[in-house]
């Protein structure tokens, strides 16, 4: 037997159906509006990300083969991306933070950083000229990438 159409379980009968209904007929975009799973799923990766570049980052300051600044930077773009908090922490880190905004602000590459750099992309075409069994096309190919980037790189400022 269905309620009076008056009575009060009534009503809440027919208001949750016509929820269900405006629910229904209402596209999943304008549900997900109250809360963007796209963009906390974007957020937590974007922080995942920033926080492994900025591990990365502070491992490299003590190894000389791992490139410090280019993690750092790509931490800042991470939290830029997720928490603007944390970027400006970044940006204001006392040891991290001039890494950063020598690049960001000025361009800068340091001439010890040059050195290496160069130091490492010239032993890498020894190895693969002389001792790898590459195809001439592929070390000819390497050799003018890696000439072209070490030019780019020994041009650009060490000071501001």
């Amino acid at each position: 037997m269905a309620p009076f159409p008056h009575s009060l379980a009534y009503l809440k009968a027919e208001t949750l159906r016509n929820a269900v209904k405006l629910w229904l007929r209402t596209p999943c975009s304008t549900l997900a509006h109250k809360y963007d799973w796209q963009l906390a799923v974007k957020r937590i990766f974007y922080l995942g990300l920033a926080w492994l570049c900025v591990g990365l980052g502070v491992i490299g300051i003590f190894l000389p083969l791992l490139p410090t600044t280019p993690f750092l930077l790509v931490a800042l773009w991470g939290f830029m991306n997720s928490s603007p908090r944390l970027a400006e922490w970044l940006r204001t880190h006392k040891t991290l933070g001039p890494y950063i905004t020598d690049w960001s602000d000025h361009g800068i590459v340091p001439v010890k950083a040059k050195i290496l750099a160069v130091t490492m992309m010239s032993a890498s075409m020894v190895w693969l000229a002389f001792f790898s069994q590459a195809h001439w096309a592929v070390v000819t190919v390497v050799g003018t990438t890696l000439a072209c980037v070490a030019v780019w790189l020994v041009r650009r400022p060490s000071e501001p």
